[in-house]
């Protein structure tokens, strides 16, 4: 299949909205047995028949009219874009693009936008997700504006790149009540538990890893994901046990869906940080800065 070629959807788009190829030819300063080629091109590429000719102009087949609504959203928006700046008119304020790292919780994303629409009420967000070293790849293409992490992602990045610690949870071990009366002696207990599990580089991993290892208790793997919100699932079904940060399961805890496995405070922490590239648009960079300098999630 012949890549795209957008000149010729271009011309195409054009010829749908004159409605004949004689007064596209004249909008565009061609001749018409030029620009008949040029669709018959798009058309071979394609491997559609785009319009039917008539005595009194073309019409759109069916993929023709497919084809012209992309153009529409393509050049449409294009032409509508060529007048704002010709007229000198202000341009919309530009969506806020979050790349959100899986392991952060979906309370702590809900705190950010909540503080946007009130903050910034002008730049709506767009969210995209991944794990962190995709979200970080894609920071450095500026796909995206601001990345929500578990970990510190600007080593080695420069002085173009700037991250902020925005909280530091503590973490706890829980359950439903039904894996609680299997855990009577805790932390020993744990022997006997499937346990839920982020990824293996997750840095909460590596502190259960570690607090197991202190305390001698080999790992019993349940799930390894690095999808906090799943893990949160799997709890409410009674799976297993997981180490989870405060705000995560704070309703869970006050409802009775959750329980924890200990009384004591663990020294088991989530980190949440920002990053964002320092350079871009001035209106999205103030909203930016504002995030990085007076966001603030209760510790």
């Amino acid at each position: 299949m012949l890549p795209l070629n957008f000149n010729h959807l271009y011309y195409f788009w054009v010829v749908a909205k004159e409605g004949s190829i004689s007064a596209a030819a004249r909008r565009l300063f061609l001749t018409q047995s030029s620009l008949s080629m040029q669709i018959q091109n798009l058309e071979k590429s394609l491997k559609k028949p785009l319009f039917t000719r008539g005595r009194h102009g073309v019409s759109l087949t069916p993929s023709g009219r497919l084809a012209f609504d992309y153009g529409e959203v393509i050049y449409g928006r294009a032409e509508e874009f060529t007048r704002s700046l010709q007229a000198d008119l202000p341009l919309p304020p530009q969506p806020l693009r979050l790349g959100v790292s899986g392991a952060v919780s979906r309370a702590i994303v809900l705190r950010v936008l909540d503080y946007l629409q009130k903050a910034a009420p002008r730049n709506h967000a767009r969210l995209f997700s991944g794990d962190a070293e995709d979200l970080r790849g894609r920071l450095m293409k500026g796909a995206v504006d601001l990345l929500i992490s578990e970990m510190d992602l600007s080593a080695g990045m420069g002085p173009d790149y700037r991250s902020r610690q925005v909280v530091r949870l503590p973490v706890y071990f829980v359950s439903a009540p039904s894996v609680k009366s299997k855990v009577r002696r805790f932390p020993d207990d744990l022997a006997g538990v499937p346990l839920l599990l982020r990824a293996p580089e997750n840095p909460v991993r590596k502190e259960v890893e570690r607090f197991l290892h202190r305390n001698k208790i080999p790992l019993l793997v349940g799930a390894e994901t690095e999808d906090i919100d799943f893990i949160r699932s799997l709890l409410l079904e009674g799976q297993g046990a997981a180490a989870m940060d405060a705000m995560t399961v704070k309703q869970d805890l006050s409802s009775g869906k959750l329980v924890k496995l200990h009384n004591r405070p663990l020294g088991l922490w989530q980190d949440v940080w920002f990053l964002h590239r320092r350079q871009g648009e001035p209106g999205l960079r103030k909203v930016l800065d504002m995030l990085m300098d007076s966001f603030a999630l209760p510790s």
